[in-house]
């Protein structure tokens, strides 16, 4: 906010997003996530998401 200075997490759950891009016309944000690294043949691939206002992505595995 910045009339206080207050602020809020805009998503949370998402590990190591990068890539960071608004899409025009709808203002959509959209973010690469990398995901875990030096798992060998078992990697976890990395996605592109749109991020929601509010949402929770599930990173930290529970």
């Amino acid at each position: 906010d910045a009339a206080t200075g207050a602020h809020k997490p805009y998503a949370t759950g998402l590990r190591n997003p990068t890539a960071l891009a608004i899409q025009p016309g709808t203002g959509q944000l959209w973010t690469v996530v990398n995901e875990r690294d030096e798992l060998g043949p078992d990697l976890v691939p990395d996605y592109l998401t749109s991020v929601k206002e509010g949402a929770f992505y599930g990173w930290p595995y529970s």
